[in-house]
């Protein structure tokens, strides 16, 4: 499955719009954004576009849920911690995930591993710091809440990242050798990237 430019960028307008509305309608819980899964579709962004649309949709849905609802001056950092959501997740997972006959295979526990560390390193460790700077209120605090919320929202990404990918983008010819990942296709096309990480779609743990 090769993703369009027209596509991409659809696709992507279409992510970041879903991330700034989520982060609208869902409410607060003592404080927490346990309830605020607009995390969700920037981190899937990243496996269907790649590292770089990941990035540039997180960016976006920044940018657009600023501008439905400002939290006061805008401040890049968050813009670019918004970015590497969408890329970290799927710069990790193709290092961490299993590989067999040199094809990627679609591993839950590894989609787990991956957003986790991605989240934690993001939310926890950049965010937090950020935000006790910027808010004046006790980093440790922040920390702990921001952990708490990934608690909640990692499994639940990576659950939610696996059914799209295995149902919705290998809907298709189940014998295809096709990649589960749509930039992964535009890849193998260059001549000049030595990248073939393939896929074998025959049993329920292969992309």
């Amino acid at each position: 499955m090769r993703v369009r430019p027209t596509l991409r960028i659809t696709l992507m307008a279409l992510l970041a719009a879903l991330s700034g509305a989520l982060g609208l309608v869902t409410p607060t819980i003592a404080g927490s954004r346990l309830l605020k899964f607009n995390g969700f579709p920037i981190v899937l962004s990243g496996f269907l576009l790649g590292p770089i649309g990941g990035f540039w949709c997180g960016a976006l849905a920044d940018i657009v849920a600023f501008m439905l609802k400002p939290g006061g001056a805008y401040n890049p950092f968050f813009t670019v911690t918004s970015g590497l959501t969408g890329m970290m997740p799927v710069l990790l997972y193709q290092e961490l995930a299993p590989r067999r006959e040199g094809k990627l295979l679609l591993d839950p526990w590894m989609l787990l591993v991956s957003i986790g560390l991605a989240q934690v390193g993001i939310k926890v460790l950049l965010v937090s710091p950020m935000l006790a700077v910027w808010s004046g209120l006790p980093v440790k605090a922040l920390a702990l809440h921001a952990t708490v919320e990934q608690v909640v929202h990692t499994p639940l990404y990576a659950y939610a990242v696996w059914v799209v990918v295995r149902r919705v983008v290998l809907r298709s010819r189940p014998e295809s050798q096709a990649s589960a990942l749509p930039w992964v296709d535009e890849l193998k096309q260059m001549p000049e990237l030595q990248f073939d990480p393939g896929i074998s779609p025959t049993g329920s743990q292969e992309l």
